[in-house]
Parts: structure tokens; C-alpha cells; sequence
């Protein structure tokens, strides 16, 4: 197989990659709403809500199956669960 053969296998495993880091990066946005949802950060909550966090995603990280509203409610910050609920 020439390389010219071998092109739409090369161009199908990098729309592979692309999509498995952009899943990636998702998840990690998610994680750091829920993250700074339950340490109380308001700013960094709404700059992650900003940025198109999505206040419903289950994270699958430390806090194994919370939402960020999960979170806040469970540590009392009650002005981030406020935020959050309007966000949702």
C-alpha cells in the first residue's frame, strides 16, 4: 500500500484524536465547576458557567457522580447553588 492508500486511515485516526481531546477537555471544564462549585469560588463558578460549563454534568473525577449543585448544596454555598439553578 502506497501512501496515498494509507491517506483516509491517517485522516480518520486524527478525527479520532480530535474528538477523544475535546471530550477530554469537556470533562475537565466540568470537573473544575464542580470542583470550584464546592469550594466555594463564586467567581471561578461564573466564569466557568461563562465559558459554557454545563451546570448539569455529572462529574467523574474526585467527586465521583455530583453535579456542581450537588456540591454547593453539600457544603451549604448557598449563593453558588442560587447561581447554579439559574444557570441550569
Amino acid at each position: 500500500m502506497t501512501c496515498l492508500g494509507k491517506r483516509p486511515l491517517i485522516l480518520g485516526l486524527l478525527v479520532a484524536l480530535a474528538c477523544v481531546l475535546g471530550s477530554t477537555q469537556a470533562g475537565a471544564q466540568d470537573y473544575d465547576l464542580v470542583k470550584a462549585a464546592s469550594a466555594g469560588d463564586l467567581p471561578h463558578v461564573k466564569a466557568q458557567l461563562a465559558s459554557g460549563a454545563d451546570p448539569n454534568q455529572v462529574d467523574s473525577s474526585e467527586i465521583k457522580g455530583w453535579t456542581a449543585l450537588m456540591a454547593a448544596a453539600g457544603k451549604g454555598r448557598i449563593t453558588i447553588a442560587e447561581v447554579l439553578l439559574r444557570a441550569c
